[in-house]
């Protein structure tokens, strides 16, 4: 953490590596972005494979990015501005928050949790569920008093065990 409080210009975490979760089951960083963003850094979250084909390695992460075009400059910015999410095979289709709920439509997925810095969560079970709304008054705590959770993140998990993560959103950009 003394380390990521040093870097000023840094734009995200990487949050999954799948090279190192099949190599020596590390491949989760989510506990430097949290603790990161509980202190207040705009930072957005990716995952990669980081391939070293040594062993099955490769195409175990990634991030879904919405930009312009495809043109690399297009890409870099899109990614600068947190315009993406990361994921293992999920997708996220749609977020949206009216009110306290936040409605997710993704791929089939049987697990969709809503989590935030004050070690609250909101979750929803089933089996490929595609579209889901999540009621977040559980995390009305963290949304009234701000300097408790001012953010949350959303995670899909399918039947395979994958995943997708949004970077997070903080409260007071959403009100």
């Amino acid at each position: 953490m003394e380390d990521a409080r040093a870097l000023k210009s840094a734009h995200a975490v990487e949050i999954y590596n799948h090279a190192c979760g099949v190599e020596t089951d590390r491949g989760e960083g989510w506990y430097l972005h949290d603790q990161m963003v509980n202190e207040g850094a705009r930072v957005s979250a990716f995952a990669t494979d980081d391939a070293h084909f040594k062993v099955n390695d490769s195409f175990g992460g990634w991030v879904h990015v919405k930009a312009e075009s495809l043109e690399p400059e297009a890409l870099v910015e899109a990614l600068k501005q947190g315009r993406y999410y990361a994921s293992q095979g999920p997708e996220i289709l749609e977020l949206s928050l009216k009110g306290s709920e936040l409605t997710v439509v993704s791929s089939p997925v049987d697990v969709v949790a809503v989590v935030c810095g004050n070690s609250r969560a909101v979750t929803r079970h089933g089996r490929a569920v595609t579209h889901t709304v999540v009621d977040v008054t559980r995390l009305e705590e963290g949304w009234l008093l701000r300097n408790k959770s001012p953010w949350f993140r959303v995670v899909l998990i399918d039947g395979a065990g994958k995943r997708a993560w949004t970077s997070a959103f903080w409260w007071k950009d959403l009100t």
